[in-house]
């Protein structure tokens, strides 16, 4: 059998890497991947085109086996017997089986097994192509918006620990202890740090 027809399995790297996005263990993001790929058109015309071209893969590959031929009949009839006597009936069956082998002389239908397999090949890459780019896009996305509520929460924690800062600035400089100044610079960071909140939020939004 030639190599061009035997069945492409993926290798056991190529399995992890479709799944790549397993390695986080986060069932979210597994899910949204999950959806995505249900959703994609683009995925389901190419997953079409793969069967199609496994289907004209086997076409070609059946050339190069031999052509079988049944055949059979049944005949049913009534001898001519002697005066008085009703002659039996009889049935006949017969059958047949050919099988033929057209030698492929100058290859052609080996050439034509290994273009349908090199087009079955670059169908699958091609999904393959999309899925990764599909589940990249995803994952991508959403490690944006976990990023945008880590930052998000660790402004909201600032800013109360900057509120607590300014409100001991402010006790201070009552005391004499600390400059004017010192907490204008507090009031400063509190309003800096609640200004970027709302732009953040935001930006998880988008």
């Amino acid at each position: 059998q030639p190599a061009a027809t035997q069945p492409t399995q993926p290798t056991p790297a190529e399995v992890d890497l479709a799944d790549w996005w397993k390695l986080f263990g986060d069932p979210t993001l597994a899910s949204l991947v999950d959806r995505a790929v249900a959703a994609n058109l683009d995925l389901r015309i190419a997953a079409t085109r793969i069967r199609q071209a496994r289907s004209t893969r086997d076409v070609a590959v059946s050339g190069l086996g031999p052509v079988l031929d049944a055949s059979g009949s049944y005949r049913r009839g009534q001898n001519a017997g002697a005066r008085g006597v009703k002659p039996p009936v009889t049935n006949s069956f017969s059958t047949g089986f050919d099988a033929g082998w057209e030698i492929d002389i100058f290859g052609g239908v080996r050439r034509g097994v290994e273009a349908a397999e090199a087009d079955l090949q670059s169908t699958i890459e091609d999904r393959r192509d999309l899925m990764v780019t599909l589940t990249a896009e995803v994952a991508y996305d959403y490690v944006a918006i976990r990023t945008y509520q880590q930052r998000i929460a660790i402004a909201k924690r600032n800013l109360e620990a900057q509120k607590k800062s300014s409100g001991i600035t402010y006790k201070r400089q009552k005391a004499g202890l600390v400059s004017k100044l010192d907490t204008v610079n507090a009031d400063a960071l509190v309003a800096t740090t609640a200004a970027a909140i709302p732009q953040l939020e935001a930006a998880e939004m988008q």
